[in-house]
């Protein structure tokens, strides 16, 4: 695994496009999707505003890749929100997923601030948040964080600091269309993010309890998925 901190600061030029065009790849073929011009600036957009990236490759190949930000919740915490994660489909089923999320919370259990005289721990977030149209995500998390997660199935309500962190990443990301009291941002991709290509039998049955029915993935809508540690 290669971790790279602020790579659009941190790599040169020529480096960063090496990258990108590696991770690209990736999503492309994670998604199912073409790569045009609108894909590659978008991914391209992720890479550039993301405080972390990390990197999976098979001898010289990407195969897989995770980006995550730490989002001021106040001023003693903050909320681990996962940006996304790819895995090329021949390498998805194989538990990738889950070795680059225990490494992300890895990296939060260990961060650490550094002053003059000390070094000084940093508390653990108490929130994990994505947003995201792929109910298996959301799954796959639930088996890892445990705890409590939100939108919950049998009671709809979101308490209020839940719907805090969420409103702290939204603001993060410049995304004025969630909803607090749902946890749905309405059209915030525009689009579905699955092509053609994707298989789609993957992101069904959806049962008539899960959170997921009540997006419009066509349109763009996504779920932010509350984890509370």
């Amino acid at each position: 695994m290669r971790h790279i901190q602020c790579p659009k600061d941190v790599l040169s030029s020529d480096e960063f496009d090496t990258v990108l065009e590696d991770v690209v790849s990736v999503a492309a073929d994670a998604f199912g999707r073409i790569t045009d011009d609108a894909f590659r600036n978008d991914v391209c957009n992720h890479i550039a505003r993301t405080e972390h990236l990390l990197l999976l490759y098979h001898h010289e190949e990407l195969v897989a890749f995770r980006i995550w930000d730490f989002v001021a919740l106040n001023i003693t915490q903050d909320v681990l929100y996962l940006g996304g994660m790819c895995v090329r489909q021949a390498w998805q089923g194989q538990g990738i997923g889950q070795a680059l999320l225990d490494h992300v919370l890895h990296v939060d259990a260990y961060r650490q601030i550094h002053s003059v005289d000390q070094i000084c721990a940093l508390p653990q977030c108490t929130f994990v948040i994505m947003r995201t149209q792929n109910p298996i995500m959301k799954h796959c998390l639930d088996n890892v964080m445990g705890g409590v997660s939100y939108p919950e199935i049998v009671d709809g309500s979101i308490p209020q600091d839940v719907r805090h962190a969420a409103r702290c990443v939204a603001n993060h990301l410049g995304d004025e269309n969630l909803d607090e009291y749902t946890l749905i941002s309405t059209g915030v991709y525009g689009d579905t993010l699955y092509g053609e290509d994707y298989n789609h039998t993957r992101l069904k049955p959806l049962t008539a309890d899960s959170p997921f029915v009540r997006i419009d993935a066509a349109a763009g809508d996504a779920l932010y998925c509350v984890w509370r540690r």
